[in-house]
């Protein structure tokens, strides 16, 4: 699981990830990256899904996808304060 304050950052972030892949693909891409970047991409609801509590583990999923892809605003979305 991840903090239930997270759960909606979380899932605009997942689903910036996989609107970036779309774009990797339709920019042409080579396959292997785009599927790196989906790897990524499966594995975070799985953190989700967990009894323990896995937010760190999002967000550092996250902070390497920024490292790597340049892909802050998932990032972003993640750690965005929200009501």
């Amino acid at each position: 699981m991840i903090a239930k304050a997270k759960e909606k950052n979380a899932l605009h972030a997942i689903q910036y990830l996989v609107v970036r892949a779309r774009k990797m693909a339709y920019d042409g891409e080579p396959h292997a990256e785009i599927a790196e970047v989906l790897d990524a991409v499966e594995y975070l609801p799985g953190l989700m899904c967990r009894d323990e509590d896995c937010t760190a583990e999002f967000r550092t999923q996250l902070v390497d996808l920024a490292e790597t892809r340049g892909f802050h605003a998932a990032l972003e979305y993640f750690d965005a304060e929200r009501d």
